[in-house]
């Protein structure tokens, strides 16, 4: 998963390199997205986290705040 994030990131970079930093397309902006999904569901559905430890975070969301399942 984490290459998966390098790769996207790595579009971003090259069209900073290429274009410049005020001229990076929307085929970054997707990328960064992607990314920042993969990021979450790591974090929140796999429990990928050093600084939360090894846990489902959306399960507990589910479990003490069911009216906000919808993150």
């Amino acid at each position: 998963m984490m290459a998966r994030i390098d790769v996207c990131m790595g579009g971003k970079v090259a069209e900073e390199v290429i274009f410049g930093r005020d001229f990076v397309t929307s085929g970054a902006r997707s990328d960064l997205q992607q990314a920042t999904s993969l990021a979450r569901h790591m974090v929140t559905e796999c429990g990928m986290s050093d600084e939360l430890g090894k846990l489902a975070l959306l399960l507990l969301v589910a479990y003490f705040m069911p009216c906000c399942t919808a993150l």
